[in-house]
């Protein structure tokens, strides 16, 4: 059976926004662990982020990964800038994050974040989780398309 994975010819791009170096490495050691795995971009905070995502000389990730909880600007911010970009939006945008406050879901989803995950604690649980989310959204899913 041919894949969309085995179609497309460079790797794709998760850009993490991310602050947090435990989870950074966690990120990194599940995506280890994947035959053929995805480049990863790793920025800290949240205006580096949007800075990357709006400078269209970039490579444009086929995923972003975004904490809420980031220094200079929040990821619900950047998930609010991301949504009112028309290019941005239609790149899957999942929030990674330890809250299950109802105003930080809610905002996410207001914001068009593609989906909503809590982060867990336990290794084995936290790299089965990004592993569920890589499959998902880079080998299942069937993304948007510029116009």
């Amino acid at each position: 059976m041919i894949t969309q994975k085995k179609l497309d010819k460079a790797p794709k791009l998760i850009l993490l926004i991310e602050d947090n170096d435990d989870d950074i490495l966690l990120t990194k050691m599940a995506l280890n662990d994947i035959d053929n795995p995805p480049d990863l971009l790793v920025i800290k905070d949240g205006k580096e982020g949007l800075e990357y995502l709006l400078n269209v000389s970039n490579r444009q990730p086929s995923l972003t990964l975004l904490d809420l909880k980031l220094p200079a600007v929040d990821g619900l911010t950047v998930a609010e800038k991301i949504s009112e970009n028309n290019l941005l939006r239609k790149i899957p945008l999942v929030a990674l994050t330890t809250s299950l406050e109802p105003s930080d879901i809610n905002r996410c989803y207001d914001a068009n974040v593609n989906s909503y995950l809590r982060k867990p604690v336990d290794f084995d649980e936290f790299k089965c989780l990004i592993q569920k989310t890589i499959e998902y959204w880079l080998e299942l899913n069937i993304p948007a398309t510029a116009r």
